[in-house]
């Protein structure tokens, strides 16, 4: 599911918190074979993360046109949370 802007901020954030919680529980619930979980802290420049948004997008938009036109027979979530684990002191 790719947002769209038409869609009021309480439902997506309903959405991303159920799909986190998914994968949480996926953990323990999903034989491995079955499941891909990858988790990853970088430091970055603040003026690259709107770049990075980017190409995060893009991985979904690729993934995504990877299942068109295909036989589907499972239902799968991708999940991609980026955020600062830092506190920004400027505001």
């Amino acid at each position: 599911m790719l947002t769209d802007s038409d869609i009021p901020a309480t439902a997506i954030r309903r959405y991303h918190k159920d799909m986190m919680q998914k994968a949480f529980r996926t953990i323990d619930d999903v034989p491995i074979d079955r499941r891909y979980l990858q988790s990853m802290t970088l430091a970055i420049p603040k003026d690259r993360y709107r770049e990075i948004c980017g190409k995060l997008q893009a991985v979904l938009k690729e993934a995504w046109e990877a299942a068109e036109g295909a036989e589907k027979d499972q239902l799968y979530a991708i999940n991609i949370q980026f955020f600062p684990l830092t506190k920004d002191d400027s505001k």
